[in-house]
């Protein structure tokens, strides 16, 4: 993104993707939910009724209850919370580490770069799901050690594409301008690496935040993530499966909530790439 476009040049763009848009309605809706199930929520997603259990989709429980009788909407609300929480701070991680280190590298070059590198390599090793099974055989399952596992896996992601954006941008000569200006090279990183790489970065965190969410139901569906009585879409289907002659909505209602989150977030993320640098869209 140049720095002379203004921002309605920006509202612009924006408006003429339909990637954008719609993406971006999908995770308007799913913070919103998010947001909502902080204070409210239809019904209870703790309290059973074991006589209702299982009914299909009414007025009373609009996507059904679950073999406990629970409400199934709310705990797709609450879930969305526990999902967007994971996701966030786990994201977080990976940034807030990630980014520093990758900008180190860039400007340090020689000894450091190769130290920061061969970090990310040891981290790219060990897998989010590998990573959790590790925490989790130390201190036990939970939603913390989730976040730690996601946060682990993502530094690596954000070190190197700061890492190789940044080294572009180090050759160009208001870099070198700044430097005969007498900036030291946190200055320079600070001031002009950083802002000319963050729209790759903010791209690349919409598709990281995706994934989290993945891996996160992954994990809740193994067991390693939020643990009852907190509802997690993981945990939900990997309850459900073994109900799916009986009751088919327990597993397609967060089945299917998975993979519209997912899909939004990645339609956001594609637009979003091209309103911050249209000359990948003219390049497709």
């Amino acid at each position: 993104m140049r720095r002379s476009e203004g921002f309605g040049e920006i509202v612009r763009r924006s408006s003429r993707s339909a990637s954008f848009m719609l993406g971006g309605a999908i995770t308007a809706l799913f913070v919103v939910v998010a947001l909502v199930a902080v204070f409210w929520t239809p019904d209870s997603y703790v309290a059973m009724d074991i006589p209702n259990r299982m009914q299909p989709p009414s007025l009373d429980h609009p996507f059904g209850t679950d073999q406990y009788g629970r409400d199934i909407l709310s705990m797709i609300m609450k879930g969305t919370h526990n999902s967007l929480v994971v996701a966030l701070v786990a994201v977080g991680i990976g940034m807030g580490i990630g980014v520093p280190l990758g900008l180190l590298a860039a400007a340090r070059r020689g000894l450091v770069d190769e130290v920061v590198m061969r970090f990310n390599d040891f981290a790219f090793a060990f897998p989010a799901l590998l990573t959790a099974v590790m925490i989790t055989a130390l201190f036990g399952p939970g939603a913390v050690n989730a976040i730690i596992a996601i946060g682990i896996f993502n530094i690596p992601v954000f070190a190197r594409l700061t890492r190789g954006a940044g080294l572009v941008v180090w050759q160009r000569d208001f870099v070198m301008a700044a430097r005969a200006a007498g900036k030291g090279d946190i200055r320079i990183s600070l001031e002009h690496i950083l802002p000319n790489v963050s729209s790759v970065l903010i791209v690349q965190g919409t598709i990281q935040f995706a994934l989290a969410i993945l891996a996160e139901a992954g994990l809740s569906y193994l067991g390693l993530g939020a643990q009852p009585p907190q509802p997690s879409w993981g945990k939900m289907l990997a309850e459900a499966q073994t109900l799916l002659q009986l009751a088919p909505h327990l597993v397609l209602v967060p089945g299917l909530v998975i993979a519209f989150t997912v899909l939004g977030l990645n339609l956001f993320g594609d637009g979003l790439r091209d309103v911050l640098d249209p000359r990948l869209r003219r390049a497709r």
